[in-house]
């Protein structure tokens, strides 16, 4: 999968900014725009590498995909020794009772996925945001929402009165609303389309913060 450096947005940013910042403000500024997007619309859907499944193993360690943390499960597919021999997405877990924890990465199976060991059996779709340290994400993304990276760093960047010559609040307004724009948009987009879903998924969020660490239960 192609990537593209979040650095290339840099000249979009500072064109639009009554002063010149700092480049690592900048970088920083757009990070952050990335990483609040993908957490208000869930637009990032990642599968992640195949895992071998254990015989009657409940708890498997994920590691996301990208400079990212994952923020829940999507979907998790198992399949048998036939599936993998014949490249077939094998059978959707209903995954009520299973609990995903962010602070470890721990995924726990309410019971087995199987019984047998299976070879790239375990086949998990997670909703991923960006960390600070993002230095690249994939193509697809940035070609969409880009833009909306650029309006929120633009606005940030613009908010604050300590930020000196480059505070400029009709700006900051200006930008925030055309973020504010892009990212309504995503997010009913997914909405919609996990409407037209499978309703196997339906994580308890732990709205107080992002990443608290608080276990996520999945289904019921």
């Amino acid at each position: 999968m192609k990537a593209v450096r979040l650095d290339q947005l840099i000249p979009s940013v500072t064109d639009k900014l009554p002063a010149t910042p700092l480049k690592g403000q900048v970088i920083r500024a757009i990070r952050e725009a990335a990483q609040r997007f993908c957490f208000e619309t869930e637009v990032w859907k990642q599968p992640l590498a195949a895992i071998d499944i254990v015989a009657n193993q409940l708890t498997y360690t994920l590691a996301a995909e990208w400079q990212a943390e994952i923020r829940r499960i999507h979907s998790v597919f198992i399949k048998t020794d036939a599936d993998v021999a014949a490249g077939r997405l094998g059978k959707e877990r209903d995954c009520s009772g299973d609990t995903f924890t962010p602070a470890t990465s721990e995924y726990r199976f309410k019971s087995s996925p199987s019984s047998i060991a299976v070879t790239d059996g375990l086949v998990i779709t997670v909703v991923q945001v960006p960390n600070l340290q993002t230095d690249e994400m994939p193509e697809w993304i940035t070609g969409l929402y880009g833009n909306a990276f650029v309006y929120g760093a633009i606005a940030d960047l613009c908010t604050h009165k300590g930020a000196g010559p480059m505070y400029d609040a009709d700006t900051a307004k200006l930008y925030n609303q055309k973020y504010e724009k892009i990212k309504n948009a995503a997010a009913s987009e997914v909405f919609r389309s996990h409407m037209n879903a499978s309703p196997s998924i339906n994580p308890l969020y732990n709205l107080s913060g992002a990443f608290s660490g608080t276990g996520y239960r999945v289904g019921g």
